[in-house]
């Protein structure tokens, strides 16, 4: 201690005089020293007391205090500022790496943040110095306490890691795999932008699928045209033969002037014949046609399956019916880092 420091030195420098020893009994008995050097301030921190102040608190070396610039006189409020830098490992190998900002709000009977319900957004505008002639609302007598900042770090690392995720979206038939941060829609875009190169071939390879189909109805319909020109061509024919069958016998009987031979007779029954096979000739003509008209039909229908087909395939290339499924990843908490916990002073209007 000071004083026998001073006693001692005032031994060696050789003996007291009588006035010296008056002097150090006045001090004694008045409870003064007068002769021990001045005692630096005690500065040790302390936090604002529970009322409103109008200057900001001192606090432990810990604590770094920012400020959110105001015009004006202001208030402020006191909330927990706390940035975290999140690396996640992806699908691909790659890492995303993500900075994230929360704030929690403070009071004298808050004595932690709540990282867990705090406002995640970009990190406040702040600065070092507190806008002349502010106000200070009180803080939770926790800040005096060595350690509080450790733990609020700690705190934070853990609300981190059970709330913050990266959630992709995956074609899984196209092998392809969202960005951090990038919309359905915008990876929908992406799909149809990488498919249109071998969309062109994948829909020929479809026709091809229907070209076999397609040529063997088109050769029933060539066979069957033909069928149909071919029992026409007889039907004509026949019709011509009994035509000049009954002008013959009617002619012969007209010039004649003679009773009905057997000759005769037997014109008029070849007549009748052709006339029985002209109407079967004409049967087979119909019947042809409606199977001609069956081919056509199908070849129709099997147009129409390829083309809806072709616009499913197109449709579903361009990405607009790509069935997409989500993939949550979680950083290990390994992958954590805290960046900075700090003492936000927050004025009244913005919280």
């Amino acid at each position: 201690c000071p004083r026998p420091t001073r006693w001692a030195l005032s031994y060696l420098a050789g003996p007291m005089t009588r006035e010296q020893i008056r002097e150090l009994t006045r001090a004694s008995a008045s409870g003064a020293d007068t002769t021990a050097p001045k005692q630096a301030s005690d500065s040790r921190p302390v936090v604002a007391a529970s009322a409103t102040s109008v200057s900001a608190p001192v606090l432990p070396t810990e604590v770094t205090q920012l400020f959110v610039p105001a015009a004006g006189s202001v208030s402020y409020h006191p909330a927990a500022l706390g940035v975290a830098r999140v690396h996640a490992m992806l699908p691909d190998g790659s890492t995303h790496t993500e900075t994230v900002a929360m704030v929690a709000p403070l009071s004298a009977d808050v004595s932690a943040p709540d990282w867990t319900t705090a406002t995640v957004s970009g990190q406040a505008p702040a600065t070092e110095a507190a806008d002349t002639g502010a106000a200070f609302a009180p803080l939770p007598a926790s800040l005096g306490k060595t350690g509080t900042v450790s733990r609020w770090e700690k705190a934070l690392a853990d609300a981190v890691y059970r709330t913050r995720t990266v959630t992709l979206y995956e074609a899984k038939r196209l092998r392809l795999l969202s960005k951090p941060g990038e919309s359905e829609r915008d990876f929908r875009v992406r799909i149809a932008e990488t498919t249109r190169s071998s969309r062109d071939g994948e829909v020929d390879a479809l026709r091809q699928k229907y070209a076999a189909r397609m040529r063997t109805l088109e050769n029933q319909i060539q066979r069957a045209e033909q069928a149909v020109s071919r029992e026409r061509d007889q039907m004509n024919s026949q019709r011509v033969q009994t035509a000049v069958s009954v002008g013959a016998t009617l002619l012969s009987a007209f010039l004649g002037r003679r009773a009905v031979s057997s000759r005769t007779l037997g014109r008029a029954t070849t007549a009748a014949r052709g006339f029985e096979r002209s109407a079967r000739e004409q049967g087979d003509v119909a019947r042809a046609e409606e199977s001609l008209d069956v081919l056509r039909q199908r070849r129709d229908t099997l147009a129409r399956e390829i083309e809806q087909a072709v616009a499913e395939l197109t449709a579903r290339l361009e990405g607009g019916q790509e069935a997409l499924t989500e993939r949550v990843i979680r950083p290990r908490k390994a992958d954590i880092e805290v960046v900075k916990v700090a003492l936000l002073w927050v004025p009244a209007e913005h919280s």
